[in-house]
């Protein structure tokens, strides 16, 4: 007689294949993402959706844009304002280099979400996102989330991160990610505030006893429920 499968083995063959077949779904939808390069709230017209929403000094609006159509004047803008911001969160966490920093906004797979004011069409915070793959989670990943110093604490983050999540949704990511340091109190608060959480691959959840200068948080796209306009989120 030959030797016959155990249950145990069934199940963890049974396990490998759906996980390989989500993995191969999240890379075909991680691919459409990435293929519509910066156009990621195209409208009826094929130009990006400028949704107006109130603000105090006006209304701000949004566009997006990979790396190549955002341009070498507004990149320079972001890695400005990035150090400004976070120059010295980096270095008591894994140090900052201007040129790995500058690589990094620039590359490919770098999309950009800018919030502009209506009044002048000025950038006042933009968030860096990619669309990739986890292990078998297909996610929208958040590198930065940037804000201009004198237009902090007036909402521009909390509407940021709100079409980021109506992006992640339109384009049926099944997570969103980002990193936080563990000094950025304000930070962390303010993620967990919209309902972000320790992810699993998160170094203080894979080793809790452990000191770590920073940690990843998560959200599930199926938490957002029905796309909503960002005025209203």
């Amino acid at each position: 007689m030959g030797k016959k499968a155990s249950s145990k083995g069934k199940e963890k063959k049974l396990k490998r294949i759906q996980e390989n077949e989500r993995r191969r779904k999240g890379k075909e939808i991680v691919r459409r993402a990435n293929a519509l390069r910066g156009k990621l709230l195209e409208g009826k017209e094929g130009e990006d959706a400028t949704t107006h929403c109130p603000w105090e000094n006006g209304n701000v609006h949004w566009k997006t844009y990979d790396a190549c159509a955002l341009g070498e004047e507004w990149l320079e803008w972001t890695f400005q304002l990035c150090k400004k911001n976070m120059k010295r969160l980096y270095e008591t966490a894994w140090g900052w280099e201007d040129e790995k920093k500058r690589e990094e906004l620039k590359h490919e797979d770098a999309r950009f979400l800018l919030a502009c004011t209506d009044q002048g069409n000025e950038p006042i915070g933009y968030a860096h996102i990619r669309f990739e793959m986890e292990d078998t989670r297909h996610v929208l990943y958040v590198y930065e989330l940037q804000v201009v110093p004198d237009e902090q604490g007036k909402g521009i983050g909390k509407m940021l991160m709100a079409m980021v999540e109506i992006i992640a949704r339109k384009l049926e990511m099944a997570w969103i990610l980002l990193t936080v340091l563990k000094e950025n109190t304000g930070a962390v608060n303010f993620y967990y505030k919209l309902g972000y959480r320790l992810d699993e691959t998160s170094p203080g959840a894979v080793d809790p006893t452990g000191e770590h200068g920073y940690e990843i948080l998560s959200k599930p796209c199926e938490s957002f429920g029905d796309v909503k306009e960002v005025a209203d989120a």
